[in-house]
């Protein structure tokens, strides 16, 4: 009886201490997914598709309009690289290089959509840290797939872009999942530390410690592997606790999305590049993708251990 009321405490704890998180980050979500599908009809954004686009051609990429697409949405990308490449517009080495070039774009696109309104509520001043160290690595990806273009193309040509409206249901949608997702797995963290179960994870301290990492940080990167938003909502949890701060969260997400990049591209990039660009160069498009992601964060780790 004493154990079930023991058990009864914990949970009840818990429950008030989620709440207590989740009534600061939920509104400030939703108010950041509201903007972020604003910025999409306004006509700046707009203007900002068409400067990627031009300025990716004057490189000789006569696939500028697909990276700017992918400022749009990965599917649009492919889709006008996979009508391109039938129609002997471009080969199949430009498409790898679109996708290279188009790690900006993209990674902008989530940023807006996703790590701006989960990450900056979720952890505070060390999300606007792991934002501006994603654009960075990121930006160097792309500046590499221009480096790659100027050596290999001269011709360029322009195309033009719809850029498709998000709607209100879509982004009312969006906001439930992610909030069900951060709902969950903050009481779930913080149950495991209201339950005594933090000891467990010591058993990694020698591997994190070559690093400079705290046992907690086992926990985000676990949980990163199924979902970043997951690993983020834990790392939020972790950073309210005051166990995981600094130099140790951001290394902590950056591993974790290392690890989710494997999950990421094998679930969901390789089938949706597959159906569009076909198996082979799909599989290419796929491989590139997970590269540079593991590329990106690697650089990334490298500048916060120096």
């Amino acid at each position: 009886m004493l154990e079930l009321t023991g058990i009864l405490e914990v949970t009840n704890k818990t429950a008030i201490e989620t709440f207590n998180i989740l009534k600061i980050v939920i509104p400030a979500i939703f108010l950041g997914l509201m903007l972020s599908s604003y910025l999409y009809s306004i006509p700046i954004f707009r203007s900002l598709v068409k400067l990627i686009s031009n300025f990716t051609s004057k490189f000789g990429l006569k696939s500028g309009v697909a990276v700017a697409a992918f400022l749009v949405h990965p599917v649009t990308a492919y889709t006008i690289l996979s009508e391109m490449l039938n129609s002997k517009k471009i080969d199949e080495k430009e498409v790898i290089i679109a996708t290279i070039v188009g790690t900006f774009p993209r990674t902008l696109r989530l940023i807006i959509l996703f790590l701006i309104p989960v990450a900056i509520p979720t952890l505070g001043v060390w999300g606007i840290y792991y934002i501006a160290l994603i654009l960075f690595t990121r930006a160097l990806i792309s500046s590499f797939g221009i480096l790659i273009a100027m050596n290999t193309f001269r011709e360029n040509i322009n195309f033009e872009i719809d850029i498709p409206r998000m709607d209100l249901k879509a982004t009312i949608l969006r906001f439930v999942r992610i909030a069900t997702t951060l709902t969950i797995t903050v009481f779930i963290v913080m149950l495991v530390f209201n339950l005594g179960l933090m000891k467990y994870f010591y058993s990694f301290t020698p591997y994190l410690s070559k690093i400079g990492l705290p046992p907690p940080s086992i926990i985000v990167i676990s949980t990163g592997f199924p979902s970043m938003l997951a690993a983020i909502a834990t790392a939020g949890s972790l950073v309210a606790k005051g166990i995981l701060t600094g130099k140790s969260l951001l290394i902590s997400l950056f591993i974790a999305s290392i690890a989710h990049s494997f999950v990421e591209v094998t679930r969901n990039t390789f089938p949706v590049a597959a159906s569009i660009l076909g198996k082979n160069t799909g599989f290419k498009v796929a491989i590139c993708i997970l590269l540079t992601r593991v590329a990106a964060n690697l650089i990334a780790i490298t500048l916060l251990i120096l």
